[in-house]
Parts: C-alpha cells; structure tokens; sequence
C-alpha cells in the first residue's frame, strides 16, 4: 500500500471530517423521513446510505468514479456540519464518579488508538486491502483467489472513501465513535444502575 503524501494529523482530521459529512446527510434523512434527531441514528442511517449507494456504483468501472465526488461532498458537508454545531461542543467534568472520569479515560485512550496508524492483520488484509484492489482494478477481487474477499461488504465500501482522500483510518474511527455514541444513546434514559453496568462495559473492553 502507498504510504499517505500529507501528514497523520490531516488525515485523521479527513476522516473526521468524512464522518461528520455522513452524520449530516443521515440527520437530514431522519429529521425528514422520521422527525428524529441523533447523532447515532444519524450516523447509522447515513453510513448504510452511502455505502449502499457506493457499493452499487462500484460494480461498474465507469460509475465507480463516484468514489471521488462523494468523499469531497461528504468532506465538505462535514466542515458545513462544524459551523452548525459549533456553539454546542462542549466537555463537562463537574460531579464526576470515578467510574465516569475512569470511562472518559478510557475513551479518550480508545479515541488516540484509532488515530494511530492501521495495524490489525484484518485491517491490512481486507479492510484496506480491498478498497486499495477496487482503487487498482476498478472491480471487486475475486474470492476464488482471495479467501477474506468473500468478507467484504459496505464497511470496505465506506472505507473506500477515506482511502481516496488519504484518510486510512476513517473506519476505525467510526468504529470508536460508534461505540462511545451507541453507549451514550442506550443511557440517555436509563436508570443510574444500568448506566454504571454499560460504563463498566466499556472498561471492561480489551481494545486497548
């Protein structure tokens, strides 16, 4: 694999960037389609949609080129998706237990290993090993001649967009952020006791 022409810092701000895009264009559905807003839902809804849409674009070599467009769009939706949240960022460490400082930790430690160069071996087989084949052959390689190929599916379609911008770690971001947003979206409105069981879930994790 080719190693990235810009810096780690500017790739993983791409890939952020490409996930907020995604966020954006799944809020928009799911305010129309749902009248519901959140950030998980949004980010679930857009990711299918796109990868969906990619996937069949990508079985023919002159429609695969929509790669291209859709990963600026998505980037640029992303930076349009920062302005319009940008009086609601903001962290809160007031009235922490220690579990919860614990678990804030922990995620920024998972956050910092997703922006850290991919190692996994299923990472660089076929995570990155098949958008890198659709980017070289403008098809999906063969199964007969690739085992873990036949694994593939819309999560190496999305990660195809990152890989055209550079951004090789866009899938192992959205996997931490999907974590840490699911985990945020189930205790929204439970009771303390379920909150402290799901926190403890995530220290108990063995990424790290």
């Amino acid at each position: 694999m080719i190693p990235s022409p810009i810096h780690p810092l500017a790739s993983n701000a791409t890939a952020i960037l490409i996930l907020l895009g995604t966020v954006m264009v799944g809020r928009i559905c799911l305010t129309l389609f749902f009248k519901r807003d959140s950030f998980i839902l949004s980010l679930a809804l857009g990711m299918v949609l796109i990868s969906q849409t990619i996937y069949i674009a990508s079985l023919h070599p002159i429609t695969f080129y929509m790669i291209y467009p859709v990963a600026w769009i998505l980037l640029i939706s992303g930076l349009i998706y920062c302005y319009q949240i940008r009086n609601q960022i903001s962290i809160r460490f007031t009235n922490k237990h220690p579990y919860d400082l614990l678990a804030t930790l922990l995620s920024l430690g998972f956050l910092l290993a997703a922006l850290g160069p991919p190692t996994m071996a299923d990472a660089l087989d076929y995570h990155l090993g098949i958008p890198v084949y659709l980017f070289q052959y403008h098809e999906w390689p063969p199964t007969n001649l690739w085992f873990h190929a036949s694994a593939g599916g819309i999560g190496e379609v999305y990660n195809a967009l990152g890989v055209s911008l550079n951004a090789e770690n866009l899938g192992t971001i959205l996997q931490i952020v999907g974590l840490l947003g699911f985990v945020s979206y189930i205790t929204i409105e439970s009771d303390p006791t379920k909150v402290k069981f799901l926190k403890l879930f995530i220290l108990s994790s063995p990424i790290i």
